[in-house]
């Protein structure tokens, strides 16, 4: 509670707020990487200090704020949980009708949709599609599963003068009359990412009832609401908040569309080796550094399935790894005709003697099936050319998720020593049969 004060006194207080604002700056940016902060003075801001402070309950029990907008905190402290540990949403699932714009298509008509400032809901889908274009051009990937005519649905994002999305912002589309449940595995397989990094939004209560009931560990928004309140329905959420965008996922969704590319072509080629050459693989490697730190973290935290150790190293720990002279970390970006994939895999390894053993090894699932693998064991061995490799050694720690890794292992020339869950092998077995597929730059 404040009393009425004059613009002298105001003045004062706004430059006192300002040293509030400079100290939490300070706070923020002096603080260490694994600490995540929760940004009260924007949600107490946003509700309005007004509602958001609760004289009863501070005076009689201390409490902050109002107990009403418990959920609105309870998100903001869900996202940060989220950050710590990299389990942000990758990819949204989209009804269309209703959805990205108000009315049905097949009946309507494309000329009768409302989308656009010609009405106040027209223009708030309007605004919608332009918050999910933000956030694709952040990296999140964007699909459609719509129980609907597919030529009809093209045309809206063909024809339409208002809709703001193109058809190329979306990696997968789903229009057909399945459920949609169905739908939804089928695009979690072709995207090969988990259930839990998936948002679905529909305005129909019964489609997401019934694909909680399918998949349950997906994240569901009903758009129960007016168009007029659908960015603020999501953004409270919390799902897209975060304390750091690490530069590649930027190339996220270009990179996930251009898997679905290759894919396509590999499934027309009879010949993987006319396949491979025609991607026209391009990789780049070097030492790491401090400077990809972020990113190795979030691979650690988010890779599963080409994962030797799954350690989940954290920021310190991968930090003091790479100031140790004894290790060697390197780390390999990828692009092809399709798209900029950024750094896809990094390996970190130690040298005892002529032995180099491997703790780490990881590529992302965006480039598998691939050989990379191959062409990453031959660069590591010879990557300090003063050195002799004889021997290399794969500490291998199998989880449910990683058992892919063994066969690939064997197919490399490796044999499982079964007292320790090592794999060990001579590096001349990753030259043989090992075509050349990539180009350095």
């Amino acid at each position: 509670p404040q009393l009425p004060m004059g613009i002298a006194e105001r003045n004062a207080k706004d430059n006192e707020n300002l040293f509030y604002k400079k100290l939490n700056n300070q706070l923020v940016n002096e603080s260490p990487e694994l600490l995540i902060w929760i940004d009260i003075d924007y949600l107490s801001s946003f509700i309005g200090l007004n509602n958001w402070f609760d004289e009863k309950l501070f005076f009689t029990s201390k409490y902050p704020f109002s107990i009403k907008y418990l959920p609105e905190y309870t998100n903001f402290l869900g996202a940060a949980l989220r950050n710590l540990l990299y389990l942000q949403i990758k990819a949204i699932v989209l009804d269309c009708d209703n959805t990205l714009w108000g009315g049905i298509i097949g009946d309507d008509g494309i000329e009768n949709i409302k989308l656009g400032p010609e009405s106040s809901i027209g223009e708030a889908y309007f605004e919608f599609c332009k918050y999910l274009k933000k956030l694709s051009d952040r990296g999140i990937i964007l699909t459609i599963c719509s129980k609907n005519n597919l030529e009809n649905v093209l045309n809206v994002f063909k024809k339409h003068e208002h809709m703001n999305l193109s058809i190329n912002d979306f990696a997968v589309i789903k229009c057909n009359w399945s459920n949609k449940a169905k739908n939804i595995i089928d695009i979690k397989n072709k995207l090969n990412i988990s259930y839990e990094s998936i948002l679905f939004i529909d305005d129909n209560a019964a489609e997401c009832d019934l694909v909680r009931k399918v998949i349950p560990e997906i994240k569901i928004l009903n758009l129960n609401n007016s168009s007029l309140k659908f960015i603020n329905q999501l953004d409270s959420l919390c799902f897209f908040h975060t304390n750091k965008i690490v530069k590649d996922e930027f190339n996220r969704n270009a990179s996930y569309k251009a898997k679905l590319k290759s894919d396509k072509l590999r499934l027309e080629s009879l010949d993987i080796n006319a396949y491979l050459k025609s991607l026209e693989m391009k990789v780049s490697y070097k030492e790491a550094d401090l400077s990809d730190l972020d990113r190795l973290v979030q691979m650690e935290a988010k890779t599963n399935q080409f994962n030797l150790s799954t350690r989940r190293l954290n920021y310190q720990a991968i930090k003091d790894i790479l100031k140790d002279e004894n290790h060697i970390v390197l780390i390999f970006n990828m692009e092809d005709k399709f798209a900029k994939h950024g750094l896809i895999a990094y390996i970190n390894g130690r040298l005892d003697n002529q032995t180099l053993i491997i703790h780490d090894w990881l590529i992302s699932c965006r480039v598998f099936s691939r050989y990379l693998e191959r062409f990453i064991l031959k660069k590591i061995t010879l990557f300090q050319e003063n050195i002799k490799v004889e021997k290399v050694v794969l500490n291998y720690l199998p989880t449910k998720k990683n058992i892919i890794m063994p066969p690939l292992f064997e197919s490399l020339g490796f044999s499982k020593n079964e007292s320790d869950n090592t794999f060990i092998t001579n590096k001349i077995n990753f030259f043989l049969d090992k075509p050349d597929y990539f180009n350095l730059n």
